[in-house]
């Protein structure tokens, strides 16, 4: 519990207790962590060495390493088999992808890249996030993908470009949104767990 104190220029001061309560996960959010020593679900991505760290971003959890082939190459990881195996029955489904990235050596942008594909073929562009500089903290990427056909699947390329050999980053919490209108079953088909619960306070209003 929390006190609250608040003043009123009417009634004075007045206190008041506040209940910080977790609220039930969002079922439309798959989470997707690294906490298991275990990247199977993974394939590298233009040579990038993968490999599992304890240095997560919730300190002893797990994070993901991935380690530069040579210099001014991107490189990276992506997934495999796709974790939206399944975009819906009808195009122009919106899907957002969030995960977070730090530097641990070197230097370079970081960056999530979003492919679809029907029946093996490539449908539309790619779509890119905003990249980032790597550095000792922990930056979050988001990107959003609107589906082009039904049907589809969308995959799912987090990548680093170099500027410096030896360059090397960590990969935690990553997240997908799903749109509403995509049955739950269809959602975790891949795996994955519901999104990490969020604090709200009560009473509401205070």
């Amino acid at each position: 519990d929390v006190t609250f104190r608040g003043r009123s220029q009417v009634e004075g001061v007045a206190t008041t207790r506040v209940h910080v309560a977790e609220s039930a996960p969002d079922p439309r959010t798959m989470r997707i962590d690294f906490d298991a020593p275990d990247v199977s679900r993974w394939r590298s991505h233009r040579g990038g060495v993968t490999e599992w760290s304890s240095s997560g971003r919730k300190g002893s959890a797990g994070a993901v390493l991935v380690r530069s082939p040579e210099p001014h190459t991107t490189f990276g990881i992506n997934d495999y088999p796709n974790w939206v195996a399944y975009t819906g029955t009808a195009a122009g489904e919106r899907f957002r992808f969030s995960c977070w990235m730090k530097g641990v050596a070197g230097a370079g942008k970081g960056m999530l890249r979003v492919n679809e594909y029907l029946l093996g073929v490539k449908v539309g562009g790619t779509t890119l996030s905003d990249d980032i500089a790597l550095t000792d903290q922990w930056q979050q990427v988001v990107v959003e993908r609107v589906s082009e056909a039904a049907g589809s699947s969308l995959d799912i390329r987090i990548e680093c470009d170099p500027t410096r050999a030896g360059t090397s980053f960590l990969i935690d919490d990553l997240s997908i949104r799903y749109p509403s209108t995509i049955p739950a079953a269809e959602r975790f088909a891949a795996g994955g767990s519901f999104a990490p619960i969020r604090p709200t306070m009560f009473p509401n209003p205070v």
